[in-house]
Order: C-alpha cells, then structure tokens, then sequence
C-alpha cells in the first residue's frame, strides 16, 4: 500500500503517493513526458497519466502542452523544501 504525503499551500491541501512524488521529483528536472515518467518510474503510462490529470486538477502540476507537463515554481520551491 502506497504511504501518502500531504501538500498544504493557502489554496490546497493534497494527500500524494508514493508515485506522485515520484513525478513531482522527477519534474524538479523539468518538463516531462508521461511516457518518459512512466519509463523513469517504472509503472505503465496510462497510470502516469490518470496521476497527472489528478495533479493537474489540484493545480500541482501545469499541463504546458499536450502530453507535456512541468512543476510551477511554487512548488518546485515547496518540494526542495521536504528534502
């Protein structure tokens, strides 16, 4: 069973798994594929998918463009903070 972690900003509060901060570190990088996560992470790309519409929903992650996301600087500064 995956463990969670819960991201509070003064707009939201997110409980994560262990795979969302898995994206979320490997978009500290920068901007990312859900093929290249899926491949990173070693999970199938639809799963990476469904986890980043879940992120985008929740304005964690941008969606800059189709099939390609990033993390806001918000959080990038929020993430490098938990380390």
């Amino acid at each position: 069973m995956d463990q969670t972690t819960t991201i509070k900003t003064s707009r939201i509060s997110i409980e994560l798994r262990d795979v969302d901060e898995e994206i979320l570190w490997l978009l500290l990088e920068g901007r990312c594929t859900p093929r290249y996560l899926a491949g990173e992470i070693g999970v199938v790309q639809q799963y990476i998918s469904q986890r980043l519409s879940r992120l985008v929903e929740n304005d964690v992650v941008t969606k800059v463009d189709r099939g390609l996301y990033e993390l806001p600087d918000e959080y990038r500064q929020e993430v490098t903070a938990d380390e």
